[in-house]
């Protein structure tokens, strides 16, 4: 009987309950859609695969995490360099392909 009058009172406030949106309307700004189709530059992304190889670790319970401890001197200046070549790039001149 107690669950009955349970489910009674949570009836009412599951059938008013609405989903709530879980994230606002993407808006995309001007500058990340404007692009050159015809462009033949490209991001070189070895130096963060070459990071990634040398930093990465999957721990036992399947979660990959980086070994920011032992990153050398000489790597954080090659991940540095590599950042620093990304941000020249502007997007405007890149292909979308």
């Amino acid at each position: 009987m107690r669950l009955r009058r349970r489910s009674f009172f949570a009836l009412p406030l599951l059938l008013l309950a609405r989903p709530a949106p879980a994230a606002p309307k993407a808006e995309l700004w001007a500058r990340w859609l404007a692009h050159d189709d015809s462009a033949k530059a490209a991001a070189d992304h070895a130096p963060w695969t070459r990071f990634l190889e040398r930093y990465r670790r999957l721990g036992s319970d399947g979660i990959a995490r980086l070994a920011y401890g032992q990153v050398r001197p000489e790597d954080r200046r090659a991940l540095d360099a590599y950042l620093s070549s990304l941000q020249g790039m502007p997007v405007s001149q890149l292909s979308r392909v």
